[in-house]
């Protein structure tokens, strides 16, 4: 389907040109000298070679885009006051940044709630995602008077771009909600990596949630994607989950011999046990019993 038809804000990094699906904060790293991005690939291997005094070894100092000299993170005030050039010249995500900070009276900006909200609201009216997940909290009672219709407006909107927090929160606890429309974001989520969604994902194909067929390689699969989570309160909760996965399907496939010389799950579901015990809460003694 995205072959067929790609997600309207999908894009190319122009360093690696590998396909963005979805652009939005946690899929790019941006430039604030021209606000152009790359991908978050990329961003990460410039950002792991180390920067010194505004230099640094991947881009010699200068943006890959504008040819710029990049803005040194230490220089606060000159980083701001290019966001807010660009939000005066009305691009959406630094409207965002711009927005927030008035809201707030953060970042050297004199708190002004009204300039505020009238820079959130048009970076909202340009589709933002990160904008439009951020107004639909607004309309939970965090900023504007309870609004349900309009939360869920601008959350599906920011679940529609990708935006991976809002397809979890669109897709609610599924003992509660629309167990179709529910399954369809959290796999969006999933499709896109989120350690929380795979999670989930994976749980409902370990018990044949939602009209899921049992499938405990789906279900090992999406638990182990879930260890990504870099939240250390969610970890401990994904490696039980995991680990009971593996269990399970390591007993189907192996008919119960789990002690095969080199083939052996045991120790592999024992160390992601141990990394449970932090939450003493789950029952983690259910699966090393068996074990």
């Amino acid at each position: 389907q995205d072959e067929l038809h790609p997600p309207e804000n999908s894009e190319d990094c122009p360093i690696c040109f590998e396909t963005i699906k979805h652009v939005y904060s946690k899929t790019i790293s941006r430039f604030y000298c021209c606000g152009g991005w790359v991908c978050k690939k990329c961003g990460d291997e410039r950002n792991s070679r180390g920067m010194k005094k505004g230099f640094d070894e991947m881009f010699h100092g200068r943006c890959p885009l504008c040819r710029d000299t990049l803005i040194n993170d230490s220089d606060q005030k000159k980083e701001n006051s290019k966001i807010l050039e660009h939000a005066n010249n009305g691009r959406a995500w630094a409207q965002s940044l711009v927005g927030t900070w008035y809201m707030d009276g953060t970042y050297g900006f004199a708190l002004d709630k009204e300039k505020g909200l009238r820079f959130k609201q048009q970076a909202a009216d340009q589709r933002d995602p990160d904008e439009l997940a951020e107004m639909a909290l607004a309309y939970r009672g965090e900023t504007f008077e309870r609004n349900e219709s309009k939360y869920l407006h601008y959350m599906k909107e920011a679940a529609g771009l990708g935006h991976t927090e809002a397809q979890r929160i669109v897709g609610g606890n599924f003992e509660s909600c629309d167990k179709k429309e529910h399954l369809h974001y959290i796999t969006l989520a999933a499709s896109q990596g989120d350690p929380k969604a795979c999670s989930l994902l994976g749980l409902h194909f370990l018990y044949a949630d939602c009209g899921l067929t049992k499938s405990l390689i789906l279900a090992k699969h999406y638990a182990e994607k879930s260890l990504e989570e870099t939240d250390p309160e969610a970890l401990p909760t994904f490696a039980y989950n995991f680990s009971n996965a593996l269990y399970h399907l390591s007993v189907e496939r192996y008919e119960r011999a789990l002690t095969i010389p080199g083939y052996s799950p045991i120790p592999t579901i024992l160390f992601w046990l141990r990394r449970a015990l932090v939450g003493a809460y789950l029952p983690v003694g259910t699966v090393a019993k068996f074990i």
